[in-house]
């Protein structure tokens, strides 16, 4: 699997885990550094990001924004209040391994 598919799995993984509310899961496709900075991170996941519920996504381009970051632009059908429709960005950063901002999807959602 060649880099963009790799940061597509990962971000398609994280979107699907989150749409499930499964914030332990959801860990393991989240940057390692905000990770380490977090006491309990599937909880603060689900503190920043539960009144919000991805439905489904499609991938449309990404935008190098360095060396190891991206943002991956998707197109999200959500659940925020309401149905909406929009074009979303999520930053996916390469430390150890390509790991979503968790930071970015609440600026862009």
């Amino acid at each position: 699997m060649d880099e963009k598919q790799l940061r597509k799995t990962i971000v398609y993984n994280f979107l699907a885990a989150w749409r499930g509310k499964e914030y332990k899961a959801m860990k393991k496709f989240c940057q390692e550094s905000w990770l380490k900075r977090q006491n309990d991170s599937a909880v603060t996941l689900e503190a920043m990001l539960d009144d919000i519920q991805p439905l489904k996504w499609r991938y449309v381009d990404e935008k190098r924004i360095g060396r190891d970051c991206y943002d991956v632009i998707l197109i999200c059908n959500y659940k925020k209040a309401r149905k909406q429709k929009g074009t979303v960005l999520l930053r996916i950063i390469k430390e150890k391994e390509w790991g979503v901002n968790p930071i970015s999807v609440v600026r862009k959602f």
